[in-house]
């Protein structure tokens, strides 16, 4: 299972008095979950509060993810 990251790109975001955010995107490759790819980002978050994050800011279904899809990951600090 590898992410392949496309692009890096940083978005500065202190919405619901959060801390900074470096969002990291990448195209999902077969075989990767978001389970797996998320506890790559999600630090010290619990990794369901996290994934559902990533969940929302990629206007996500559910958990279900596609080879070929782009996501976004935020990294917080």
């Amino acid at each position: 299972m590898i992410f392949a990251l496309s692009s890096i790109f940083t978005l500065v975001v202190s919405a619901r008095g959060e801390r900074e955010v470096t969002m990291l995107s990448g195209y999902v490759e077969a075989g990767d979950t978001l389970w797996e790819l998320s506890k790559e980002y999600a630090g010290d978050m619990e990794i369901r509060e996290y994934i559902s994050r990533v969940i929302e800011i990629n206007d996500l279904n559910g958990a279900n993810i596609k080879s070929g899809e782009l996501l976004y990951f935020p990294v917080f600090k």
